[in-house]
């Protein structure tokens, strides 16, 4: 967590991180209503979802010169997902992974190997801990 808010304008102590991040962590997953089940089925989107993100970019709809509204909503999640060395290999090298990075060049945090369990990553895709 500690990665994430770094140059934040509200640094937090890691050890302050540390102490309350997984209880934070915990009721926000509570009250969106996360599980097991629904991260396996979030993180096995991640490859379909690239690949609407891609298309929509090969359509001209999104990822021209100027930003638009949607690639304002789109990029940086992407952005976001990139932090996440277990997904990144599901990204990168995409035309939706050069937007994000494209736009959002600066992104902190990073979410090592291992972070997202193995029984959530899709077949062939299991990274060790």
């Amino acid at each position: 967590m500690a990665s994430y808010v770094q140059n934040s304008k509200w640094p937090m102590p890691e050890s302050v991180l540390r102490a309350v991040g997984p209880a934070i962590a915990r009721g926000a997953a509570r009250l969106h209503g996360a599980d097991d089940s629904q991260l396996a089925a979030d993180v096995r989107a991640v490859p379909s979802l690239t690949q609407r993100v891609n298309a929509a970019i090969e359509a001209g709809e999104i990822g021209g010169d100027r930003p638009n509204a949607a690639d304002l909503q789109i990029a940086p999640s992407v952005r976001l997902l990139l932090t996440f060395e277990d997904l990144r290999p599901m990204i990168e090298g995409s035309p939706a992974a050069e937007l994000g990075e494209r736009l959002f060049p600066m992104w902190p945090g990073r979410s090592p190997v291992g972070t997202i369990p193995a029984w959530a990553l899709p077949e062939g895709r299991a990274t060790a801990a």
